[in-house]
């Protein structure tokens, strides 16, 4: 279950966009905590929260924007799995790029990145 729900008429300003069957999460800044418990939101941090499974961790990711690099990248804060095209990426692996349309499998919810053009 996802806990953010956005209307589908309704007008989002977002840097990029999760997008699954019954799922669609607005990246609205920079930086954004993704999990079961990710904590309290910042002036710089967003947080969003997936419920519904014990297999997605407090915090169970970080998807953040490298302005050095200028592009987004997706880090595990977890030690349960996330795949991203189809490759496992664990918490001792570095942030890896997301490209348009990368396909993020974790636990059972399968979600799309699509960036802002």
């Amino acid at each position: 279950m996802i806990e953010e729900i956005f209307n589908e008429n309704e007008d989002v300003e977002a840097y990029a966009k999760l997008q699954g069957i019954g799922i669609k999460l607005f990246i609205t800044k920079k930086t954004v905590i993704i999990g079961r418990e990710p904590g309290e939101e910042t002036e710089f941090e967003q947080k969003l929260t997936l419920t519904g499974s014990q297999k997605i961790s407090r915090q169970h990711m970080k998807i953040f924007w490298d302005g050095i690099e200028r592009c987004w990248k997706i880090k595990s804060l977890s030690k349960n799995k996330i795949y991203v095209n189809k490759e496992l990426i664990t918490k001792d692996d570095e942030a890896r790029k997301l490209e348009n349309c990368a396909a993020l499998r974790f636990d059972k919810f399968l979600v799309y990145f699509f960036p802002a053009i």
